[in-house]
């Protein structure tokens, strides 16, 4: 083993590096470099730093992991591989129905392009299954062997699961109902839940699924849901499926004598109030502005400003409705929030100028691209901050550098002068 030893000449100090073994039983110095005085070493130490990194490659970490982790501590995987077992070939089917789940929060995408997405995350590494084993393909055949009664099975586990492990606040709870299109085709009679219907993302061409959701108000956390034919109105099915949700939270939750249900006006019909309103149930719910005229005459002098709401007014009373006495609030909204309006409305068409701007150029440099797909390719070009540990000699030589970039990824850094920018 190497040792470093000094010699003094001249009265100054020299160092060298030796290597020492026994010959002929003896301990002699069999090898020896130079290093040179103490200054010298300090020197061409303090001059050593490691080489500037000429690229890397990043992978999607914090979201994923976030989201991940979160998922292992309900135990995800294995509650839905338990509730649909395969043989143990490839990717769970638990497995498949998380990564789906991940990437709906981070970046959706089509099933086609899913396997293309968990390459680029710290699932590769995790996992360890390569990208084909999430084709869509094989996406759709193990979507097939999840059940009705399995979803069911699962979606009641993980709600018990959330409120033990989370400690959820459940004095208050928000039900809703959603729909959103499907590209089935009007001649695929299987997709039997997909009718057309009034969507709400103005895609009444496409036939749609409805989504109705129990959350809770702290957090709005999902604990039950329930999807249904897309041309089902909201109002016709508030009472039976707000009680069937209600009645799974109790069973499953404990009952709460206290909690109110808060829902949108969306729901409300003299017929469907009739049916749910009852002794013990508390709720909050938005009122068409029909149902309420007297309230709404009430004059403007009896409202009062509401805290924490700068120019809003509310007025309070006791009013009957569905044979029931309710307390009932009206509010009104000074018109200085116009001045919000306009302002949002100035930032979003500067962001549009910028974008449009951006395509503009690059397709100077003869890069045709559309404004969404030009962003994304720019939003993967990464800036990585390379940090040496401290107490070392290297840690003053910190830098920054970038992504690995596709070809058209540097053509368009380049003509965006995404560099010098960075420079500063």
């Amino acid at each position: 083993m190497a040792s470093i030893i000094r010699k003094k000449k001249k009265k100054r100090w020299y160092y060298y590096a030796v290597q020492s073994a026994r010959v002929e039983g003896k301990p002699r110095i069999v090898w020896q470099k130079y290093l040179g005085t103490l200054d010298a070493i300090v020197k061409r130490a303090e001059g050593a730093a490691p080489p500037k990194p000429k690229e890397t490659v990043i992978f999607e970490a914090g979201a994923v992991a976030a989201l991940l982790g979160i998922a292992q501590r309900l135990g995800l995987v294995e509650l839905i591989d338990e509730a649909v077992p395969k043989r143990d070939q490839g990717p769970s089917v638990g497995q498949y129905m998380v990564l789906a789940a991940l990437n709906r929060a981070v970046a959706p995408c089509s099933k086609l392009a899913i396997g293309d997405w968990y390459e680029e995350t710290v699932l590769r590494r995790l996992w360890r299954f390569p990208k084909t084993a999430f084709s869509s393909q094989r996406f759709w055949e193990h979507m097939d062997m999840v059940c009705e009664e399995a979803i069911e099975h699962v979606q009641k586990e993980v709600a018990s699961r959330v409120a033990r492990e989370f400690g959820l606040e459940r004095d208050v709870l928000l039900y809703d109902t959603t729909n959103f299109f499907t590209f089935l085709a009007t001649s695929n009679r299987r997709g039997r839940i997909a009718k057309r219907g009034h969507n709400k993302a103005k895609r009444h061409d496409l036939r749609e699924v409805g989504l109705a959701l129990l959350v809770t108000r702290e957090g709005q956390v999902p604990l039950f849901h329930r999807v249904y034919t897309g041309n089902t109105a909201d109002v016709s099915l508030f009472p039976e499926l707000a009680k069937e949700l209600l009645e799974r939270h109790d069973q499953l939750m404990g009952s709460n004598k206290e909690a109110t249900l808060v829902f949108d006006k969306g729901n409300i019909c003299d017929e469907a109030m009739q049916r749910f309103v009852g002794p013990g149930r508390h709720f909050v719910a938005a009122l068409p502005a029909g149902q309420a005229g007297e309230l709404i005459a009430a004059p403007l002098e009896e409202f009062q400003d509401v805290a924490g709401l700068p120019g809003t007014k509310a007025y309070g009373a006791k009013h009957e409705f569905w044979d029931m006495e309710c307390t009932a609030a009206v509010a009104y909204t000074e018109s200085f929030f116009t001045q919000k309006i306009k302002v949002h409305g100035f930032y979003c068409v500067l962001a549009l100028l910028l974008a449009t701007l951006a395509r503009n150029i690059v397709a100077q440099a003869g890069v045709d691209m559309t404004i969404p797909a030009l962003l994304k390719e720019l939003t993967a070009i990464r800036e990585v901050a390379v940090i040496y540990p401290q107490s070392t000699l290297a840690h003053r030589k910190d830098h920054m550098t970038l992504s690995r970039m596709t070809p058209r990824q540097k053509k368009l850094a380049g003509r965006l002068q995404i560099a010098q920018v960075l420079e500063g």
